[in-house]
């Protein structure tokens, strides 16, 4: 669950995280909602995190600084109250929703990597664990991201050793409170049809194709998590005006963080993790 744009003209709420990474998540059993990344990285520029009577807020900056009317601030409320969707309470928009009970952390500290694979059938097909926190990916995808991925997925495959195996949108074990999911991943182990996720030292590649939706996580949260792994390659794939650009980054040993390798636009020739000569542009025509 998210907030993402607020309108202040209109009341109007569609999703937002409040910190790049974050989705909402409700202790096991006193149902006030936490963003438990919220001290991660930065807010949205405009918006401040607040917390009251078991309600967590977004609320426009207002005062002279920000131009705004005094009044005139729109705050949306994430509750557990008995308001339903749309109510308003003190002049504020509220939000709510009945949860099922799998959406409950299974323990105080919040979700683990194993818990990932005892969700029920009827959870959202996509979901990461990031720092303890569940990210539920259910936005349409546009076209252009999919298609990305399923070219370099192939041509990755089709270069890769025997040894390796090449997955999309699988996820990969980091640490306890920690499971992403890369659009596209390179590990080098065999092929094992019943795999659900990778281990971090299998992994020596993850690819991030940016979206609207992922972008603070893709720019800002996920390499320092990849990089903390020790995962060797990271690259991340964004729309230069209909054409794919990817960056490329290697892990410094000696910092421990992702050093950039190079831009690439018109071609990608390299000999990491393993040979691989393709031109980005085909991988969205």
């Amino acid at each position: 669950m998210k907030m993402t744009d607020a309108d202040p003209q209109s009341g109007s709420f569609s999703a937002y995280d409040d910190c790049g990474l974050g989705r909402w998540a409700p202790p096991a059993s006193s149902g006030r909602w936490l963003c438990r990344c919220r001290v991660r990285s930065p807010r949205p520029a405009g918006w401040r995190f607040d917390e009251r009577d078991g309600r967590l807020s977004f609320v426009r900056a207002g005062g002279a600084e920000s131009g705004e009317r005094s009044g005139a601030s729109v705050r949306g409320m994430l509750a557990a109250g008995p308001q339903g969707p749309g109510d308003s309470v003190g002049g504020s928009v509220a939000l709510s929703t009945a949860l099922p009970q799998w959406m409950y952390p299974p323990r105080e500290s919040g979700w683990e990597a194993e818990d990932l694979d005892l969700l029920p059938a009827d959870a959202p097909r996509h979901i990461e664990l990031l720092d303890g926190a569940l990210i539920f990916n259910r936005s349409p995808q546009r076209s252009w991201h999919d298609r990305v991925i399923r070219r370099l997925t192939a041509a990755l495959e089709s270069a890769a050793l025997d040894e390796w195996t090449v997955e999309a949108q699988m996820t990969v074990k980091l640490n306890r409170r920690s499971r992403p999911e890369p659009d596209v991943i390179a590990a080098m182990v065999p092929y094992v049809p019943e795999r659900t996720r990778f281990a971090a030292e299998e992994a020596a590649l993850v690819v991030e194709v940016v979206s609207a939706e992922s972008e603070d996580r893709d720019l800002r949260y996920k390499p320092t998590l990849y990089a903390d792994a020790g995962i060797r390659h990271l690259w991340r794939i964004e729309d230069e005006q209909g054409l794919p650009v990817v960056h490329t980054y290697e892990l410094d040993d000696t910092t421990r963080v992702y050093a950039a390798t190079g831009v690439h636009r018109d071609r990608l020739s390299t000999t990491v993790p393993f040979r691989l000569d393709i031109t980005p542009s085909d991988l969205a025509r």
